[in-house]
């Protein structure tokens, strides 16, 4: 994952956000091809990973696939900060159902994973409500200032995982009981007591069930919400309402809702394989 994190820094936030307020996003889309081809041939442990990923879902690699797997790293990575900046440029593809009208009035649990446009996941949700998003914020210095100085019309504030499981827990709990939206990643544990195997493709892997718990305590809906990148500046929503059984056993109660998400999530990835943003050994099961 080390190396995936230099694809990161070797755009230079601050050289993007110039590039892109002095000669638009046509251009520093274009400059990506060049940046991506460079370390397509540079990510060795990278590349050796998405084959692990690309076998265990059923494809041939092919360094055509492989570099676009990275290009849309690149891509959504940059969006991340663009799209706060003018997210009127951006155009996110979604049809509205009772049940998303339902979820954002009485606010729960938003389950995101490591894919697609995750990062500007607040650019794409359309309610007056508070979003929260939990998550680890490892980006550093002129990035964050870069990020924290641009104007934006979402309402979301960062719940860092650093700040440690019990302040992070009031803070949820909090915004939970307040009607607010939290958002939370559940294809990454990020300590031993959350973390539960199940099966991914066939074979087993390590998931987060903390946003299934907490929302089955709150009793808060749960909802997944997937972003694909589609196209520039164009993405698409994936949403499906995740119910709780609470006739049976919590911990079997948790377990059904963790597979009802990973079915919608294994089933995202066919589809649209490269929009797959976890660039290890996702089957080791390591925390991430």
């Amino acid at each position: 994952m080390a190396q995936a994190k230099q694809i990161s820094n070797a755009f230079s936030i601050k050289l993007a956000y110039i590039l892109y307020k002095i000669l638009g996003y046509n251009f520093l889309y274009v400059l990506l091809y060049l940046i991506v081809f460079f370390y397509s041939i540079m990510l060795k442990d990278v590349k050796k990973n998405l084959k692990i990923y690309y076998q265990n879902i059923g494809l041939k690699y092919s360094y055509g696939l492989y570099f676009s797997h990275l290009f849309i790293f690149a891509t959504t990575f940059t969006d991340r900060f663009i799209s706060r900046l003018d997210p009127q440029s951006y155009m996110f593809e979604d049809s509205w159902t009772h049940d998303d009208k339902q979820f954002f009035k009485s606010g729960g649990v938003m389950i995101f994973s490591h894919f697609g446009g995750w990062a500007m996941s607040a650019s794409s949700i359309k309610t007056d409500k508070k979003i929260h998003i939990v998550m680890s914020e490892k980006i550093k210095s002129g990035i964050s200032q870069i990020e924290k100085s641009l104007k934006s019309q979402n309402k979301h504030n960062i719940i860092d995982i650093k700040d440690g499981e019990l302040v992070n827990m009031i803070n949820i709990s909090n915004a939970l009981l307040n009607d607010d939206i939290v958002v939370m990643m559940a294809d990454r544990p990020h300590n031993d007591r959350q973390k539960v195997q199940l099966e991914f493709f066939g074979t087993k892997a390590y998931w987060n069930k903390a946003p299934f718990e907490i929302a089955y305590r709150l009793k808060k809906s749960l909802m997944v919400y997937l972003v694909v990148f589609k196209q520039k500046q164009n993405y698409k929503m994936i949403r499906e309402k995740i119910n709780f059984d609470y006739n049976i056993d919590k911990g079997k109660a948790i377990e059904d809702a963790m597979r009802q998400y990973i079915k919608r999530y294994e089933k995202a990835v066919a589809t649209y394989p490269t929009n797959w943003l976890n660039l290890y050994n996702f089957w080791q099961g390591e925390n991430r």
